[in-house]
């Protein structure tokens, strides 16, 4: 079957356009946005479809596309893809390799999941993630798990996994941070959260558990830093505004104070009549009256 410019330009999708960067980059783009391809030199073959062309400048050759860090979902979505392209007479064979015994242990951990039965959820995702350890997402949902049921020693230590499998994820180094926060362990609770702000400086939540951490310890400069971020980034959020304030309290700034008591009153007065009642800041009790 014969495909030329006109069958598929189609003026919106200008990955299919023939003229381009020739066909290979033309189908890596259709089947494998960004976020699917190859990430990592050392990268594990875990899931992979090798297409062997038939037509335009990649005739003849074979082209290897590497899943390992597609999810079981997507890597059947992107085989049923290559399928149809095959069909339309584009690619003469596809080879399909996939790690069912990942996928299927998978599987079962979403379905014990579902179930709302936490362990053996655990467990199969754990047999998962041994048939291929760069699956570094399954770390961060065992470590979840293992949150959700009590365990923080086991939720840190696989979620230190995910943290080490990706060490560019944001959100993964927020959760380590929350998980030490919460096991009172601040001084390696600020170190993750620093992780997270570096990776995504607008994570307010991040923001927030560092300054938190830092209260915590009593560096209560550094504490009003980190709080001044979370409520830069989230104006409404009274909690931040809130441990802001007492922040300032044990700075001895009252101005700091009256800043805090005035932007709570605004959207949260219940939470700025308590502020002002434990800084004993009777000056700024006008603020509230109509509460009384």
């Amino acid at each position: 079957m014969r495909v030329d410019d006109e069958t598929w330009r189609d003026g919106t999708r200008k990955a299919y356009d023939w003229t381009g960067n020739g066909f290979e980059d033309t189908v890596e783009n259709i089947l494998f946005p960004p976020r699917a391809r190859k990430q990592g030199e050392n990268a594990l073959p875990d899931q992979r479809i090798t297409c062997d062309f038939d037509h335009g400048p990649q005739s003849g050759n074979n082209q290897d596309f590497n899943l390992c860090h597609v999810s079981s979902q997507d890597a059947f979505y992107l085989v049923l893809v290559a399928s149809l392209i095959e069909n339309a007479g584009l690619l003469s064979t596809i080879r399909v390799q996939m790690n069912f015994e990942r996928m299927r242990w998978e599987w079962r951990g979403w379905l014990m999941e579902v179930l709302k039965r936490p362990q053996d959820a655990i467990a199969a995702y754990k047999q998962a993630y041994a048939s291929n350890t760069s699956r570094w997402q399954l770390a961060h949902v065992i470590g979840f798990l293992y949150e959700q049921s009590g365990n923080h020693a086991e939720a840190e230590a696989w979620l230190v996994r995910a943290c080490e499998g990706n060490p560019k994820s944001g959100d993964a180094w927020f959760n380590l941070g929350f998980i030490r926060d919460k096991a009172r362990r601040w001084p390696k609770a600020i170190e993750a959260f620093q992780k997270a702000v570096a990776l995504a400086p607008n994570q307010d939540r991040a923001w927030y558990g560092m300054g938190l951490a830092q209260a915590h310890l009593g560096n209560h400069a550094e504490a009003a830093k980190a709080l001044e971020e979370a409520a830069r980034l989230q104006p409404m959020n009274g909690h931040a505004w809130y441990a802001l304030g007492m922040a300032y309290h044990h700075l001895h700034e009252p101005e700091q104070v009256k800043r805090a008591a005035e932007q709570l009153a605004q959207f949260d007065p219940q939470r700025a009549k308590v502020f002002i009642r434990e800084t004993e800041r009777a000056d700024l009790h006008h603020l509230v009256a109509h509460l009384d």
